[in-house]
């Protein structure tokens, strides 16, 4: 009887066993802590993405209507486009930010601080 179980035993181990880098690769995607600091590294690079892109540029419209007398007016109109300019050296340091920020990012990732053990004497 002993050997029977036994037997079942050994055998449902070898037909479950999954290799170290199968396990290693489960425990990889399961981890909370690795997804946040994925999630940090792919926030890190969108920030940069908002960083080193051009803003928006804005339309006004104008409408006016002058009338001094009773029967006679005057109008105008008057419509304008503004697209803010970026100089090079500032493209290039917003670029080298975003950048560094994403470097930082992957650093933290790699590099985990450990947590403070608080000891207290009674």
């Amino acid at each position: 009887m002993f050997k029977s179980i036994l037997m079942s035993g050994i055998l449902c181990t070898i037909v479950s066993a999954e290799s170290f880098e199968t396990f290693l690769q489960k425990a990889i995607q399961n981890s909370p802590y690795l997804q946040s600091s994925a999630l940090t590294i792919k926030q890190a690079g969108e920030q940069g993405k908002v960083l080193t892109r051009y803003k928006n540029p804005s339309l006004e419209l104008e409408v006016s209507s002058f009338e001094p007398n009773i029967g006679s007016g005057d109008s105008g109109y008057r419509v304008g486009i503004l697209q803010p300019i970026r100089l090079w050296s500032i493209a290039d340091n917003k670029k080298s930010l975003a950048d560094a920020n994403v470097k930082n990012a992957k650093v933290s990732y790699i590099v985990s601080p450990e947590k403070p053990t608080s000891t207290t004497k009674s």
